[in-house]
């Protein structure tokens, strides 16, 4: 992990490559358990997060962009989840 806060206006998202099936059902499974409506996006693509055959159906060969709504907080704790899990995501943070 190579972000931390510290107070101002920070736009955090994060990509993800999923090369394994275990990967993916590690992501559905965090994703199912944050209670949150976490989205995968491909260029025009969007899937839930929990749903494994929408994961399926992406690109799976390039980076996924997860979107998980909430605070720049609540993204970096869920990142982290996802890390913990073996997850190999790239965190990028906007101002």
């Amino acid at each position: 992990m190579f972000i931390t806060l510290k107070g101002g206006e920070i736009e955090l998202y994060a990509t993800i490559k999923l090369d394994l099936q275990t990967e993916i059902t590690a992501l559905a499974k965090i994703a199912e358990e944050a209670g949150a409506n976490v989205l995968l996006r491909h260029g025009v693509h969007v899937v839930d997060a929990t749903s494994l055959l929408g994961i399926f159906s992406l690109d799976l060969s390039q980076p996924i962009t997860i979107d998980y709504p909430g605070s720049d907080e609540e993204r970096l704790e869920f990142y982290k989840k996802l890390e913990s899990k073996g997850l190999k995501i790239t965190i990028y943070g906007e101002t």
